[in-house]
């Protein structure tokens, strides 16, 4: 099953920039002979963009769904001065088949990981409202309707395990 990718580049304060990515299928995996089309996808990631915003200190400088799009208002117009998209939230999913994905966020917000560990406080209400978006997908209304993220066969993501911070290689 094909998908759409949608990707946010995401830049820290030193210029570096690093990429999230999160499938939205092309064929409805729930309903037989329904699709969605790039403006689905775009309504998804314009609706979605806000919750990594908020999880991120760095700037979301574009995104990408088979070509690029305008950055939605109201989001970052500089990455954080202590933005790094070397530091990163990884967050584990499974699809309605059991099969594990994951999607990472670069430059995530120190304050969105529990004082003393490396776990991401999922209780975060930015943090909260992503993982909602990506297991539960979101309501968008027309054309849209019900749009939800998919691992990269086109299944959907319906379940999240405990997220965590890495650090990533220079």
């Amino acid at each position: 099953m094909s998908t759409w990718e949608i990707r946010f580049t995401i830049k820290d304060q030193k210029g570096k920039t690093s990429q999230t990515l999160v499938h939205i299928p092309v064929d409805d995996y729930y309903e037989p002979g329904g699709f969605f089309t790039w403006n689905s996808a775009s309504l998804y990631a314009e609706a979605i963009a806000p919750f990594i915003d908020n999880a991120v200190t760095g700037q979301i400088t574009k995104i990408h769904i088979g070509r690029s799009m305008e950055i939605p208002a109201g989001l970052k117009l500089l990455p954080g001065l202590t933005s790094d998209v070397e530091e990163r939230g990884v967050f584990p999913f499974k699809t309605i088949l059991n099969t594990p994905t994951k999607i990472t966020l670069a430059s995530l917000k120190d304050s969105k990981v529990i004082a003393g560990t490396d776990t991401i406080n999922s209780a975060d209400a930015d943090i909260s409202l992503f993982i909602a978006a990506i297991t539960g997908g979101l309501d968008l209304g027309s054309p849209a309707d019900y749009i939800y993220p998919s691992d990269n066969r086109g299944v959907p993501i319906t379940q999240f395990f405990e997220a965590y911070e890495r650090f990533k290689r220079s």
